[in-house]
């Protein structure tokens, strides 16, 4: 009988032990379970850390690369600048192919080294240039890598830039020594300056396609289009076109004197109111063009009423013009225009006024082969309903000031008054359109807080006045 409870006490034994040990494999199977699962969120939380940092790293370096940009001294960082934008390139390509590590250490090594260039001296860049007017979608870029960005008046353009009009787009660029660049409509240029072999600096513009207008100033003049170059000389002034569909350029030399050299080694050496075509390789005889056309009338600058419904342009006739071609534009840059008219027989025209507005015109003269000479200088005329004087009015004329945007030591000031006034900002007049708005571009040289004070003056000498105050740091 003893026998049985000792075979049963050992049954409970062996069921106890194997229980604790279960439990003991459980608890370790969760451990195991829970270390596993730990490890795989913090893998999961390092990558995603890793992902973040590498994004954070390329954005800040983008950034910089932008305000790299921007500097007025970007031609001397360029080649640092370059290498800096190399790192930027591989760090965005390996994030791309979410190799996270690699691309937070190159987008940490391009950020330093972007760092290292906006920590550089800033100095004067020689040839630096400056968009003074920009009509319709104008883009410049920085070099060959930069991103493309849209142009506004007062930008800077630097040696080395490139800039592009889109149809019915202009912009007029000045450089120092009074050189000016008049890129028309559909034109893609490259902008840099060189040293001849005298060790004298001169503006190069590289075409691919378009037509620019130029005057040299002080400084000698390059235009280069795929085939040929056109050498000015200080103080000249010309055109260069080029049509990459006919593979045709023209060079048109309208004072000073041009050299046009073509990709066969020829030469021609064109002197005023002398142009040049090459078609294909050959460059054609030197052959003669109109003279510039003098404007008579309205005189510049005139106010019409338009209860007077109509108006007369006049010019003076120009020896050896077949016809005229005559543009009116409600830009002083004629890349969109409200009348042409390639060819008039007459010195004159009349137009019907049916609207107030600004409206700027000129004439060009058309040989009997075709040739077609230098545009006149421009003249405009406003036309609107007039506020009239009146012996009992001393009502002060409406002023108001909208904006003043501030660029560097630039201000431009915008508002309304009414049509007919005189306007002056800081003692400088400004144009009031017909519609009575305004806009004056002003420097100041004393930092800290000024006034900006807009005042005006109505035909009966009534006058208002409007100030607003704004802050200038040059270290911006």
């Amino acid at each position: 009988m003893s026998q049985p409870r000792k075979n049963k006490k050992m049954e409970v034994e062996w069921y106890s032990v194997s229980v604790a040990s279960a439990r003991r494999t459980i608890q370790l199977l969760i451990f195991v379970v829970l270390v596993i699962g730990a490890a795989a969120i913090y893998q999961q939380w390092e990558n995603q850390r890793k992902r973040d940092l590498a994004a954070e790293l390329i954005e800040e370096a983008t950034e910089l690369t932008a305000r790299i940009e921007e500097r007025n001294d970007f031609e001397q960082v360029r080649r640092e600048y370059h290498t800096a934008w190399d790192s930027l390139e591989l760090a965005r390509n390996a994030y791309e192919e979410r190799r996270f590590p690699e691309a937070a250490s190159l987008g940490r090594k391009s950020l330093r080294e972007l760092e290292s260039v906006l920590q550089a001296d800033k100095i004067a860049v020689e040839g630096r240039g400056r968009f003074v007017a920009v009509e319709g979608n104008v883009e410049y870029r920085r070099g060959d890598r930069g991103a493309w960005k849209r142009a506004r008046a007062q930008d800077t353009v630097n040696p080395g830039d490139w800039v592009k009009t889109s149809a019915g787009a202009s912009a007029r660029i000045v450089f120092p020594g009074d050189s000016a660049y008049y890129l028309s409509a559909n034109t893609l240029v490259n902008l840099t300056v060189r040293t001849d072999r005298f060790g004298r600096q001169e503006n190069v513009a590289s075409m691919q396609f378009g037509a620019v207008q130029l005057s040299t100033g002080e400084t000698n003049s390059r235009v280069n289009t795929p085939k040929a170059e056109a050498r000015l000389e200080s103080q000249s002034s010309g055109e260069v076109s080029f049509d990459r569909d006919r593979n045709r350029a023209e060079f048109k030399n309208y004072g000073g004197t041009m050299e046009v050299e073509g990709s066969d080694g020829s030469t021609r050496l064109l002197l005023a109111s002398q142009q040049v075509v090459q078609e294909g390789d050959a460059l054609s005889a030197a052959m003669a063009l109109p003279q510039r056309p003098r404007l008579l009338s309205p005189s510049d600058d005139r106010d019409i009423d338009l209860k007077e419904q109509r108006v007369r342009l006049t010019w003076a006739e120009v020896p050896g013009a077949d016809s005229y071609r005559l543009q009116i534009s409600g830009s002083p840059l004629f890349a969109s225009r409200i009348i042409e008219d390639p060819q008039r027989d007459k010195n004159y025209a009349t137009l019907g006024l049916q609207r107030e507005g600004v409206y700027y015109w000129q004439v060009a003269a058309v040989a009997g082969n075709g040739a077609v000479g230098p545009w006149s200088n421009p003249r405009v005329f406003k036309v609107a309903h007039f506020r009239r004087a009146t012996p009992d009015n001393d009502t002060p004329p409406a002023l108001s000031i909208d904006d003043v945007q501030t660029f560097g030591s630039l201000l431009i000031v915008t508002g309304r008054s009414e049509p007919g006034v005189t306007l002056t900002v800081n003692g400088e007049e400004a144009e009031v359109l017909p519609d009575g708005s305004f806009s004056k571009t002003i420097q100041v040289s004393q930092e800290g807080f000024s006034f900006v004070e807009v005042q005006v003056v109505d035909a009966r000498g009534n006058q208002a006045s409007e100030q607003r105050r704004v802050f200038f740091d040059s270290s911006y």
